[in-house]
């Protein structure tokens, strides 16, 4: 079935309606929809076969082909701390000699840098385990080791299927905003100072 049919059939029972938006020709792009699995895995496992990313916001999904380049490859591996740089600072001096290539005994080859990129994090909900959206965020903010979770909604709701990868912050707002427009939406409140990631009732 079409790309676009597919991407239906996974999102709708857990979002509601969507909007797709991307090029019409990837939209049409011939797969098929693995069994057995969720419909998370499902949907990832499809996004990889025709070759596109999917991105979800609210009910807007959108299609990009899946790109990769040597310099966001590079900038993986590298820790952000030292991505990150000023503008302002002044230059700094490096001794000639450290450029130099490092020669060992003779017949030896020089020592090679190696790579230890770190893994990507990925922040999952299957909805056949039975579980709450407090209980899933309560299981994630504990993998942080950095936040902690403050429900003061009157509110919880069963879990979706859901699977994002990256940054935590970013799988939370994706994971609640479809619930700031449910019949009695939540929404999150960050505290980031006291490292407080707070659940309440949305107010109109």
């Amino acid at each position: 079935m079409p790309l676009a049919d597919s991407l239906i059939a996974q999102l709708v029972p857990i979002i509601g309606p969507i909007r797709l938006e991307g090029e019409s020709g990837l939209l049409q792009t011939p797969v098929v929809i693995p069994q057995g699995v969720a419909r998370s895995a499902a949907l990832l496992t499809v996004a990889e076969r025709a070759g596109v990313v999917v991105r979800v916001k609210g009910s807007v999904v959108s299609i990009e082909p899946m790109r990769v380049s040597p310099m966001a490859l590079a900038e993986q591996m590298v820790p952000a701390r030292q991505v990150a740089s000023s503008p302002l600072a002044p230059p700094v001096y490096q001794d000639p000699a450290a450029l130099l290539p490092v020669v060992g005994p003779a017949g030896s080859p020089a020592p090679q840098p190696s790579f230890n990129p770190a893994p990507i994090e990925r922040w999952v909900s299957q909805s056949d385990k039975g579980m709450t959206l407090k209980q899933v965020l309560k299981e994630w903010v504990d993998r942080t080791g950095q936040w902690k979770l403050r429900w003061n909604a009157s509110t919880d709701y069963p879990a979706p299927d859901m699977e994002w990868s990256g940054d935590f912050l970013e799988a939370v707002d994706r994971t609640m905003t479809p619930y700031m427009r449910v019949k009695r939406p939540i929404e999150v409140v960050l505290h980031k100072e006291q490292g407080i990631l707070e659940v309440v009732d949305k107010r109109n």
